[in-house]
């Protein structure tokens, strides 16, 4: 029941409730059918909307694209600080990896509702405004056969900070907690970690061991590097 609940705040991290009424419905219609967290279509604004020749604070139809980019949830607002939208591809074993996005954003403006629950659901410390790392990629087993991976284990900044990806990873998907690729499954992850800087140049993602079906290790952990 706890995961249905994060599934439900999730979708309300960066979607918005209306978005998510339909979700409430059942918890198993819900745990079929994930809402995903890669920032669907909403309305964003600049604050410097007042100035037309600014591309960024146009009001816009879709995700948050351009750094300055204000988008308005309702219960919290969201002002996109940094972007890599590259794709960045790399290959454990049969696995293939493919990264398409790695957003910077800080999170303001929150209902005092939004913030206890992204209090409970972080384990943090919550103030008037924080930031955030979201990370979507994809992730696909190439072969017939069955795999175990261990996922994005550990996401490094340049400001210092490691974090545990598995046990802060605050936006949960379908993809999270099902380690074993039987056969060619591909997924789609979407990924949120709390950070405790605004100035994030450069992100170390590392990504953990594969193993066979005998859990013989067949593929070490590998690294990739995000620039903003």
């Amino acid at each position: 029941m706890k995961r249905f609940a994060v599934l439900i705040f999730t979708c309300l991290l960066f979607m918005g409730a209306a978005a998510c009424s339909n979700s409430e419905t059942t918890e198993s219609k819900q745990e079929d059918n994930p809402n995903k967290q890669s920032d669907d279509a909403e309305t964003t604004t600049d604050s410097s909307a007042d100035n037309p020749s600014d591309s960024a604070s146009e009001t816009q139809e879709g995700p948050l694209k351009e750094v300055g980019n204000i988008s308005d949830y309702g219960n919290h607002k969201a002002e996109l600080l940094a972007i890599n939208s590259e794709n960045h591809k790399l290959n454990q074993s049969s696995l293939k990896i493919e990264i398409t996005s790695a957003k910077l954003l800080r999170i303001f403006d929150m209902s005092s509702q939004y913030r206890q629950d992204l209090q409970f659901y972080s384990n943090k410390d919550i103030g008037e405004e924080h930031y955030l790392i979201q990370l979507v990629y994809d992730v696909e087993n190439t072969e017939a056969s069955d795999i175990t991976w261990n996922g994005l284990t550990d996401v490094v900044t340049d400001q210092k900070q490691q974090i545990d990806a598995i046990a802060s990873d605050i936006m949960l998907t379908e993809a999270d907690g099902q380690t074993d690729f039987l056969g060619n499954v591909k997924r789609e992850y979407v990924d949120g970690f709390i950070v405790d800087s605004k100035d994030i140049q450069k992100l170390r993602l590392v990504f953990g061991y594969v193993y066979n079906k005998d859990m013989e290790s067949i593929a070490e952990p590998t690294e990739q590097y995000i620039k903003f």
